[in-house]
């Protein structure tokens, strides 16, 4: 291995530590999680199940661009497939 490659292979890796520190600082700032754009993962607040078997859950998630949206889930005891979905808060901070 020449000098030249090793001295680009480490300031190929340095430049990534920085970029991705600076992506971290700045989704920070903005009170977003710095996995959360990347994963793009749903949380699950909250799950209940009431006795005539109706299920709600609260969920969040990242909206793509600047906070978190915040669902409230309803499924009905007597379908099968049918969820009913509202928007709770559609700029909420990550709880």
């Amino acid at each position: 291995m020449t000098k030249w490659f090793k001295a680009l292979a480490v300031f190929t890796a340095g430049l990534l530590i920085l970029l991705f520190g600076l992506f971290s600082v700045v989704c920070l700032l903005f009170g977003v999680s710095p996995l959360d754009p990347l994963l793009r993962t749903t949380h699950i607040l909250a799950k209940a199940e009431s006795k005539d078997d109706h299920q709600f859950a609260v969920m969040q998630y990242w909206n793509g661009v600047d906070f978190y949206t915040t669902e409230l889930w309803h499924k009905e005891a007597d379908s099968h497939d049918q969820i009913r979905m509202v928007i709770v808060d559609a700029d909420d901070k990550k709880i």
